[in-house]
């Protein structure tokens, strides 16, 4: 069975662009995510603690 590649951590840098991006800028996460060329679901994760329940 083939192993899964392993997920690529995202770097403080990344996670500061992602909230500099978002806020600043009034972009959507598929903007952000296109923009640093990782998932969507990797920007949501990052802005799910920042944006609060």
């Amino acid at each position: 069975m083939p192993r899964r590649k392993q997920a690529r951590r995202t770097s403080v840098r990344d996670i500061r662009t992602i909230l500099r991006l978002t806020h600043e800028q009034g972009l959507s996460v598929r903007e952000v995510a296109e923009r640093l060329k990782i998932g969507a679901g990797g920007v949501a994760v990052v802005l799910a603690p920042a944006c609060g329940p």
